[in-house]
């Protein structure tokens, strides 16, 4: 899976790979290669509106502060970063 993964690491700011880029890019990091996680983050989030408000809509829904069950990946891109309480 993370062979297959690593296309998606090439995204920059919001896409519909953004999800599995982050994914992939945590995961090499736990296994002992930060670098795809550095690269991520200064092109996906650094610098990027989409990317940052997808990444904060993410850490919202993990732990707890969305408001409801979300069916997709798709409410990460939401960059009036509506339906959770900072």
């Amino acid at each position: 899976m993370l062979q297959k993964g690593r296309g998606a690491l090439s995204v920059h700011g919001w896409s519909s790979l953004w999800p599995e880029a982050r994914s992939t890019a945590t995961a090499l990091a736990r296994q002992g290669d930060p670098q795809p996680l550095r690269d991520f983050i200064e092109r996906a989030l650094v610098d990027d509106d989409a990317g940052e408000a997808a990444n904060l809509n993410y850490w919202a829904y993990w732990l707890g502060a969305a408001s409801r069950p979300q069916p997709s990946d798709l409410f990460m891109r939401d960059r009036e970063l509506t339906g959770w309480d900072p």
